[in-house]
């Protein structure tokens, strides 16, 4: 726990936002919310990794599970992504907040927050990333939609 505050204090962390995906069916892109935490400095690492790591059902970005295992990846040198999934913490509703839509929605939020990762387009990561360095992690109901296959970029990018 020591080294989890002494790190939490010298590190960088920052609120990003950025737009999930649009819906399979062409439902609009949500406004999500999430913590930026870059990795420790490494000797001889160009540019560190990276990992979106999303939170299970009825938590969010601040969840001490996500967090304590961000604090172990930030000391092995990869920088983490924590976005909180629409109708949770900052981030936007989705267009059916009454409906349980974990499965449906929660991909598109992952896949945005894995686009803003691998494309940093508000400079705030340390500039874009080879896709094949950016890594998904999902906790409790976060995995599933994390896990089912490597993603691809958005259309239009690269």
């Amino acid at each position: 726990i020591l080294e989890w505050e002494r790190q939490a204090k010298q590190l960088p962390y920052e609120l990003v936002f950025f737009l999930s995906r649009a819906g399979p069916k062409g439902e609009a892109p949500v406004n999500i919310s999430a913590w930026w935490l870059p990795a420790e400095p490494r000797t001889g690492l160009l540019s560190a990794p990276r990992v979106v790591a999303m939170h299970g059902r009825y938590s969010n970005n601040n969840h001490c599970g996500v967090q304590s295992m961000c604090f172990l990846l930030r000391s092995l040198g990869i920088g983490c992504l924590i976005p909180s999934a629409r109708d949770v913490g900052l981030s936007g509703p989705s267009s059916h907040p009454n409906v349980y839509a974990w499965a449906y929605d929660i991909p598109m939020d992952i896949l945005g927050a894995w686009d803003y990762a691998v494309a940093d387009p508000d400079g705030k990561l340390g500039g874009p990333m080879s896709p094949d360095k950016v890594g998904l992690m999902g906790f409790s109901a976060g995995a599933p939609p994390a896990a089912p296959r490597p993603p691809k970029p958005r259309p239009g990018t690269r």
